[in-house]
């Protein structure tokens, strides 16, 4: 046998295997409603920038843990637990119902108090570089988070 021979039955061997292949070859998610699905920590209310405390403490920062799927809310709005459901969402746009909480009382209840506010101003929102921007109907950012895991 001639080696043109030999490496031409090679050649139309492995271009035949390779166009067989199971391998799926499947995209990241990119649709930004599945990315919302997450923790985020607050970075900022109302274009003001939000500094944990020197406490490492979870319970006491301003959080937002999204459920996509089951159209829930929960977290912390920096003094208590809080709860709601995701009203309507789609690509950009986010609305959310009616939202609990715990009742505690803590010395400072300004950021709570605000933070509550913007959540039910929400109308749309984007993802960029691993942070949430959440604006109101204006077109003003008023919460913006950072990804926690």
């Amino acid at each position: 046998m001639s080696l043109k021979y030999i490496l031409s039955i090679a050649l139309i061997a492995t271009f035949t295997f390779s166009c067989n292949s199971n391998k799926s070859m499947t995209k990241p998610d990119t649709n930004p409603s599945t990315q919302l699905h997450d923790i985020w920590a607050l970075n900022a209310l109302n274009g003001e920038e939000i500094k944990r405390e020197e406490s490492n403490d979870r319970q006491s920062f301003p959080m937002l843990e999204i459920f996509v799927s089951e159209k829930r809310i929960g977290g912390n709005d920096g003094c208590n637990a809080i709860f709601g459901s995701i009203e309507s969402l789609d690509a950009t746009s986010i609305s959310f119902g009616k939202m609990g909480g715990t009742k505690m009382m803590c010395p400072d209840m300004k950021l709570p108090s605000a933070y509550m506010k913007a959540m039910g101003a929400v109308t749309s929102y984007k993802i960029e570089n691993l942070q949430l921007h959440l604006y109101n109907a204006e077109g003003d950012e008023v919460l913006k988070f950072l990804k926690v895991d």
